[in-house]
């Protein structure tokens, strides 16, 4: 059997014997490869969605309650929302609430840093940038360890369709 020259993964030829043990070996190496990728980087997806049937709903919600914030001084969010043709634009809420908000063009997806200021105003704030730009933001009163929420709102539409991704990432 053939190996590759980096982690020396199984490499079958037609007249190879398949064994578990070598596809379980090879599984070992690459979780230990991906971990230590991880480590070095610090950078850990924390959530990850990508729909394959449509949600018929106008809020798509990504759960953040159970974060351990403490681990965490940046969240890097994407979301590519895919919406019915016709609709031009696409809100995210913080905290489910409207006084947390940012807005982005459709045909883009959104994508962020959010930084905690620790200390004496530990508040959240970032950039958000699609094709149009970029912005900051900041939100005065909302720390990570109030932040429970984010949703994606459609101001006109009642679904989002296949393909909608929203992935986020912690940077201790």
């Amino acid at each position: 059997m053939i190996q590759t020259a980096n982690y020396q993964l199984s490499q079958w030829e037609s007249t190879d014997r398949i064994l578990m043990a070598d596809f379980n070996a090879d599984n070992a190496k690459i979780d230990a490869a991906l971990k230590g990728l991880a480590d070095r980087t610090g950078i850990q997806q924390l959530y990850h969605l990508e729909l394959t049937e449509s949600h018929n709903s106008r809020i798509l919600y990504v759960p953040l309650e159970d974060m351990d914030w403490s681990k965490w001084n940046r969240l890097h969010i994407y979301a590519a929302p895919v919406l019915p043709e016709g609709t031009t634009y696409f809100n995210a809420f913080f905290n489910n609430t409207s006084t947390y908000t940012l807005q982005t063009q459709m045909g883009e997806a959104l994508c962020m840093t959010i930084q905690s200021l620790r200390g004496e105003a530990p508040f959240i704030h970032g950039m958000f940038w699609s094709d149009e730009g970029c912005s900051l933001f900041g939100f005065p009163i909302l720390t990570f360890a109030r932040l429970e929420s984010l949703a994606l709102v459609s101001p006109t539409v009642d679904t989002f369709d296949p393909g909608t991704v929203v992935t986020v990432w912690g940077e201790p």
